[in-house]
């Protein structure tokens, strides 16, 4: 019982910061799309875009803040640079292709 009342079927004990809680979880909560952290080795498009320039070659090593790709956007070129150093293990694009927001470009092994 919480509070004089029943206790209803969909109330969960929730452990958080070293706290335990009594509450209800809401459908939207429950369908959410769990976090997931970051890959740096996985090069993806932050928007949507034209490549326009492809300035690497499988198996190449790169350094971290080495350009990559040129991107068109909004008629802006970005330069997309590696996060991380490594070996260009793919490249996932072309140039002049169109790709999507988080579109895999390029994998650094």
């Amino acid at each position: 019982m919480i509070g004089g009342n029943v206790m209803a079927e969909n109330i969960e004990k929730l452990h958080l910061d070293d706290a335990d809680y009594i509450t209800t979880f809401t459908r939207k909560f429950r369908n959410r799309k769990l976090y997931e952290p970051v890959n740096p080795k996985l090069i993806t498009s932050f928007i949507p875009g034209i490549v326009r320039e492809i300035k690497v070659n499988v198996g190449q090593v790169v350094k971290k803040g080495e350009p990559v790709l040129i991107v068109e956007s909004m008629k802006m070129l970005n330069i997309i640079r590696t996060p991380v150093d490594g070996t260009v293990k793919s490249i996932n694009v072309k140039i002049d292709e169109k790709i999507a927001k988080n579109h895999l470009m390029v994998e650094i092994a």
